[in-house]
C-alpha cells in the first residue's frame, strides 16, 4: 500500500462494522507493517411476540429497543425479529395506535445470541369518563345555601 492516510472498515458476522483511520508512513527499511485496531461491536437478535387486545390480526405493531434505532414490525401473528442488537441489557417497547404500550427487558450475552423476549400484550385504550368520589366530614360549596 502506498504511503498516505486511509480509512479502514472491518466487518465480521454478528458484529457491527467498525472503522479506524490509518496512516501509512513513507517506506523505511525498518518499517514494513502498520498496525491498526478496529473495534467491532458484538450483536445478536431478539425474537418475540406482541399481541393486541381483542384483535385477530396483530400486524403492524412497532417493537423497538428503547433509546436506539433498532426496530421491527409485527406480522399478523404478532411475531417480530430485531437483528443487529448490541450485546447487553435492553428494554423493548411495543407501540400500536389505539393501544397502550407494553415493555419487557431482554439481555444478549455474546455475539450471535438469539434471545426470545417475554410476550407483550397491548390493551385497548379505553376512553372512560373519570369518576369523582368526595369524602370528608363536611363539604362547603361557594354560593350554596346552608342548612
Amino acid at each position: 500500500v502506498s504511503e498516505g492516510s486511509y480509512l479502514l472498515t472491518a466487518t465480521h458476522e454478528n458484529h457491527l462494522a467498525g472503522t479506524a483511520p490509518a496512516l501509512v508512513p513513507r517506506p523505511a527499511a525498518s518499517v514494513e507493517t502498520t498496525f491498526v485496531d478496529v473495534d467491532l461491536v458484538p450483536t445478536g437478535r431478539v425474537l418475540g411476540n406482541a399481541l393486541l387486545e381483542l384483535a385477530s390480526n396483530h400486524q403492524s405493531t412497532v417493537v423497538y429497543v428503547e433509546g436506539t434505532s433498532y426496530v421491527a414490525v409485527t406480522d399478523p401473528a404478532g411475531d417480530y425479529v430485531i437483528s443487529g442488537v448490541p450485546i447487553g441489557s435492553h428494554t423493548l417497547r411495543a407501540h400500536h395506535a389505539g393501544y397502550l404500550d407494553d415493555e419487557t427487558d431482554v439481555a444478549l450475552a455474546s455475539a450471535g445470541d438469539s434471545v426470545t423476549a417475554a410476550g407483550m400484550f397491548l390493551p385497548l385504550v379505553s376512553n372512560l369518563p373519570p369518576t369523582v368520589v368526595l369524602s370528608g366530614p363536611d363539604f362547603a360549596f361557594a354560593n350554596a345555601p346552608t342548612g
